[in-house]
């Protein structure tokens, strides 16, 4: 598989990783916007680095990137330019209203008849 084709894999990976650790941590991404310069905008160096702690694959995939615009004497993408490739908003505002709709459009799955059987088995 071509480096392309790696990264297309990972943006749908990492979208759904980068909502469910935004979900989770909502406050105190919205803090850290509040202390950036650009209150609207997170850092994105900071958004790059959790999404590698969340995915290891897109630390590898990156340095291998890096390994080929080296040998190509490419510019390396900034940080904002890798957002944009994985198709990642930094945008605190647009994020905090994703975080909104994934909320009403999780299914609330009925209680099963199951459950309470099951809590008295335990």
């Amino acid at each position: 598989m071509g480096i392309v084709e790696d990264f297309e894999e990972l943006k749908p990976i990492l979208q759904e990783k980068w909502l469910n650790f935004c979900e989770l941590n909502l406050t105190w991404v919205n803090r850290f916007a509040l202390w950036e310069k650009d209150k609207q905008y997170l850092e994105a160096k900071t958004i790059l680095l959790i999404l590698i702690s969340l995915e290891p694959k897109l630390g590898q995939k990156m340095q291998d990137f890096h390994k080929v615009t080296t040998y190509m004497k490419m510019d390396f993408p900034n940080s904002s330019k890798w957002l944009d490739i994985l198709n990642i908003s930094n945008n605190k505002n647009q994020l905090n209203q994703q975080v909104e709709e994934r909320a009403k459009n999780k299914i609330i799955e009925p209680s099963s008849p199951l459950d309470d059987f099951r809590k008295q088995n335990l």
